[in-house]
């Protein structure tokens, strides 16, 4: 079982049908289903991923949301994706990074887990593939 940081690019694109990353992000999701991955989130994240929803539905919102909410819960409580607070060490690692690599603030979030437990991030955002070595898209 690989061990992923997922930016909320990817968890976004797999609910949003209409997202032009919507197809790649399943790659993520079905192999979150067969055990293949295990994905490492930011609480942050969670509350990214629901904006992004919401933002971006266009018919049945509240049903689209209601259904994320819910799945994003599921893999929760099944432990295939591990939730993170933003504490003290966490915020001033992120804040390093977003020195370090120029990133802004919510994607130095999810930069500096990936840099804290040494896994990839994985992410669509071409600001964080550009300048965060730990980054990539496949």
């Amino acid at each position: 079982m690989e061990r992923l940081v997922v930016d909320s690019s990817i968890l976004a694109a797999s609910f949003l049908e209409t997202d032009r990353f919507h197809q790649e992000s399943l790659k993520f999701t079905q192999g979150l289903e067969t055990g293949s991955y295990t994905f490492h989130v930011p609480n942050l994240g969670l509350a990214e991923v629901i904006s992004a929803v919401s933002r971006q539905s266009r018919t049945n919102r509240l049903a689209m949301l209601a259904r994320t909410i819910q799945s994003l819960t599921d893999c929760e409580q099944t432990g295939v994706m591990v939730l993170y607070p933003l504490n003290r060490n966490r915020m001033e690692l992120a804040s390093s990074i977003a020195i370090r690599f120029r990133l802004r603030g919510a994607d130095s979030v999810f930069a500096a887990l990936a840099e804290e437990l040494e896994i990839p991030l994985k992410t669509f955002d071409l600001e964080i593939l550009d300048r965060f070595p730990l980054a990539n898209r496949t």
